[in-house]
Order: structure tokens, then C-alpha cells, then sequence
């Protein structure tokens, strides 16, 4: 029930366009010249879009189940066994229909021919590298769908990482192996074909940008007018690795942390005065002191931790931050 829910329509229409198109390219393809033969050349695309769709469906499944490096080895053995058994089949049958090619009468020479490696390697998909040709030639597909399998596993975590950077090079170096290792008979002649999958998985789970970076570059924009931090020279401040990036010297990340917790206080506000309009508010006009705890969380709660503390010390609130619940504080500090 699960999987029927979380079924994507649209690609298995798109798997059945692209099989059409290439039963057209195969039946027509032998034709006298003409409209039919000219316009089934184009059917071979649709090999192209079935690397588009598992450039997107491998990923997505991935992201979904939680895939981590230590799942690779069963992630190959899934699909191994999704793809092998039709393939040995095929493999069988074409084996047999040519050893009984030979006894057909009108048949002068055994144009059917097969040797023990040649079937060993098709299993590895690697006959190509090996100089032995395929038993079919439509095999080569799937020994590229098989080598985008072994690579998708070792890179999902660098090109579905949380940080844009990380994704940009990652994308960057595979593609650059285009350019490197030019032979088809290699994933990376066609990876670009499997990047547009790729993106769209990534656009599908909301992976579009770097969140957190994208955070810090809005917060330093709106930090660049720091208020006065005279009262918060020295402050001891609870997990200062938070503040790292904020640039400026201690008073300064100081005076900057504190407006960092005014503008997410007051975000949260937003937030939960938009949510709670038609109902209960459970927001007053301080902010963060009537939401609950496990709501109030993040840095901005740490820096208010920190600013209250400091407070304390000094016997004097900074503005701005004595509304805070102790329960929250505690919260982050247990944190």
C-alpha cells in the first residue's frame, strides 16, 4: 500500500513511450529506405530517456529508504537480483535458439557461435572490455545501467550532500570523466544523461539550495549593524563553536548573537502568529516565551541562553532577552 502511494504516474508512462520508441527503431530500422526507416532512427532515444528515469529513481529510492555507504552492498545485491533473472533468461534463450540454428537444414555454416568466457562475462557485464562481443546487441544498455548502479551507491552521499559545495564539486568531478574516458562502453560517455535525473531528484526532495549556508549568508546581511555589546565584553557563552561563523571579533559575535536571537525570535513569532490566526494563540508579544520548548530551538535559543547568563552576571537583562522561559534554557542547555 505504501509503495502504490508512493508511486511516481508519470514515469511509468514515460518507460512505456521510451519502450515503444525503441520496438520502433528495432522493427523499422530494416526497411527499404523511406518515411518509416527515417523517422525509426529516432526511436533509439528512447534509450536515453530510460537513463534519464533511472538517473532519477535509483537517487530517489536512495534518499527515501535513508542509504548510507554501509548499505552498498546490499544495495547492489537488490539490484542484481531485479536485473539478472529476465537477463539470464535471455541469455539461456538466445543460447539455445543458436545451437539449434545449427540443425537447420538449409543452414550452411554455423553463423551461430559462442564460447564458455564469452557467456561468463555477461554475467559481470564486462565483455567489452574483455573483447568479446555480446550475445545480444542491446545487452550494452544494460551494462551501463548496471556501472551507473555501482557508481550512484559509492556518490549519493557526495552528490545528495546537505552542503551546495560539496554537490557543485561532486558533479563537477564526475563530469570532468566525460571528458577523461571518452569510450561508451563507460557509464561516464552518457553521465550528463543520468545528471538530468539526478537534478530532478534533487528538485523533487527539496534539495535546491544550501540551506544553512543560505541562512548564514541572509543573517550576515542583516547583521552588518551590530547593536552595543559594552555589557557583554567577556561573556562565557555556551557552545561558542555556534558563533564561529559570524565574523568580527568576541564582542562583536557577542553583540551580533544577540541580534541573531532578536530576528529568529521574532521569525518565530511570524511563524506561529500565521499558524495560530484562526485558533488558540499561544504567542504572546514577548516571542519565545510562551511557545513551547521543544519549538524554541536552534542557534537563536542558544545565543539567548548565553545573553541570559551574561545578564545574570551583570545583574542587568540585555534588551530584548529576558523573556525567555528557563525551561527553554534549560532545553538548550541539556542540548
Amino acid at each position: 500500500m505504501a509503495n502504490e502511494k508512493n508511486r511516481i504516474e508519470v514515469l511509468d508512462f514515460l518507460r512505456g513511450v521510451a519502450a515503444l520508441a525503441v520496438v520502433f527503431h528495432h522493427f523499422f530500422r530494416v526497411l527499404e529506405p523511406g518515411a518509416l526507416r527515417s523517422a525509426s532512427f529516432y526511436g533509439q532515444l528512447g534509450v536515453q530517456v530510460f537513463f534519464v528515469i533511472s538517473g532519477f529513481i535509483i537517487p530517489y529510492s536512495l534518499y527515501r529508504g535513508g542509504y548510507t555507504l554501509r548499505n552498498y552492498g546490499t544495495f547492489v545485491l537488490k539490484r542484481v537480483i531485479r536485473l539478472d533473472p529476465p537477463y539470464v533468461v535471455t541469455v539461456v534463450l538466445i543460447i539455445l535458439l543458436g545451437v539449434l540454428s545449427w540443425y537447420v537444414p538449409f543452414q550452411k555454416d554455423q553463423v551461430f557461435q559462442v564460447t564458455l568466457p564469452q557467456v561468463l562475462l555477461h554475467f559481470a557485464y564486462v565483455n567489452v572490455f574483455f573483447g568479446y562481443p555480446w550475445l545480444s546487441d542491446v545487452f550494452w544498455t544494460l551494462a551501463i545501467e548496471f556501472q551507473y548502479y555501482l557508481l550512484i551507491g559509492l556518490a549519493f552521499p557526495l552528490v545528495f550532500s546537505r552542503d551546495a559545495r560539496v554537490r557543485l564539486l561532486s558533479f563537477a568531478a564526475l563530469g570532468s570523466l566525460a571528458f577523461v574516458i571518452r569510450p561508451p562502453a563507460f557509464i561516464f560517455y552518457f553521465i550528463f544523461l543520468f545528471f538530468m535525473g539526478i537534478l530532478t531528484c534533487q528538485y523533487k526532495v527539496g534539495m535546491r539550495h544550501d540551506e544553512p549556508a543560505a541562512d548564514r549568508r541572509r543573517l550576515r546581511r542583516r547583521l552588518r549593524d551590530p547593536v552595543p555589546a559594552d555589557a557583554l565584553q567577556g561573556l562565557p557563552l555556551p557552545r561558542r563553536h555556534l558563533l564561529l561563523a559570524l565574523p568580527g571579533s568576541q564582542p562583536r559575535r557577542a553583540a551580533r548573537a544577540q541580534r541573531l536571537y532578536e530576528i529568529e525570535r521574532h521569525a518565530v513569532a511570524a511563524r506561529a502568529a500565521r499558524r495560530d490566526r484562526a485558533g488558540d494563540r499561544r504567542l504572546h508579544r514577548g516571542g519565545i516565551r510562551a511557545l513551547p520548548p521543544r519549538r524554541a530551538t536552534g542557534a537563536g535559543v542558544v545565543c539567548a541562553a548565553a545573553l541570559s547568563s551574561s545578564a545574570r552576571a551583570f545583574g542587568d537583562a540585555p534588551r530584548g532577552v529576558g523573556t525567555t522561559q528557563p525551561g527553554v534554557l534549560n532545553a538548550a542547555h541539556d542540548k
